[in-house]
């Protein structure tokens, strides 16, 4: 996931830098009290890092859902996303608890795993499918 949405802000990221756009209009447009000190005299660029994006990303989809809406991307518009993550969310909570509270994985059988890594696949392909259809 975080591949696809650096892939994405790259994109966003040479799209801004083709149009040349004056850094202080889109400073001034989005925070009207920016300092002097912030002025450039020179085109915007987003600085957006891979890293940024992996601080803010999870296995949980609710971040999930929530850094792809930050770079523009609605998740839970889409069909597949919104029928697998529920699941996702459950798999991702048990291995939490598992890993940081000494929970028992003895309720999860080998039958189970299998079933959740196609939920897994089905729920990255709807979140592989909403990054490359989203219009930039």
């Amino acid at each position: 996931m975080q591949d696809l949405a650096f892939a994405y802000v790259s994109l966003v990221q040479a799209r801004l830098a083709s149009a040349k756009i004056p850094h202080n209009v889109v400073r001034w447009s989005v925070s009207k009290d920016f300092k002097e000190k912030e002025m450039r005299f020179g085109d915007f660029a987003l600085s957006t890092t891979r890293k940024d994006l992996a601080d803010e990303l999870s296995g949980n989809p609710g971040k999930t859902i929530g850094l792809f809406r930050h770079i523009g991307i609605d998740l839970q518009g889409n069909e597949a996303f919104k029928n697998h993550k529920d699941v996702i969310g459950a798999v991702v909570t048990k291995r939490n608890n598992i890993i940081h509270h000494n929970d028992s994985a003895a309720d999860v059988s080998m039958t189970d795993l299998l079933q959740y890594a196609d939920q897994f696949l089905l729920y990255m392909k709807a979140v592989a499918d909403c990054a490359t259809s989203a219009s930039i």
